[in-house]
């Protein structure tokens, strides 16, 4: 069996900073992606698209938006802080 390496990732603070703490599963993808190097963000953040942008649903648009927004945000600040944890 390999070794395994335990990171933190402060994942609903940083969903609540976005003003979302629903968001918080979104930061783990975004450090998970970024430390397994299994996805490229580009692939995510189009999954994300077809899920909270194109995909019908009783989600008025606005708030769809609002949904989409959060959560590639919450991407983003996933990826960034895998390093700012990992690297220290």
């Amino acid at each position: 069996m390999g070794d395994v390496k335990v990171i933190e990732i402060p994942a609903v603070e940083v969903a609540s900073r976005i003003g979302d703490p629903m968001v918080s599963g979104t930061v783990l993808i975004g450090a998970y992606a970024e430390a397994t190097k299994t996805n490229p963000a580009d692939f995510i953040e189009k999954e994300l698209e077809v899920r909270f942008g194109i995909a019908e649903t009783r989600v008025r648009a606005s708030e769809k938006e609002i949904l989409l927004s959060h959560n590639m945000e919450a991407l983003k600040q996933g990826m960034a802080l895998l390093c700012e944890v990992a690297c220290n």
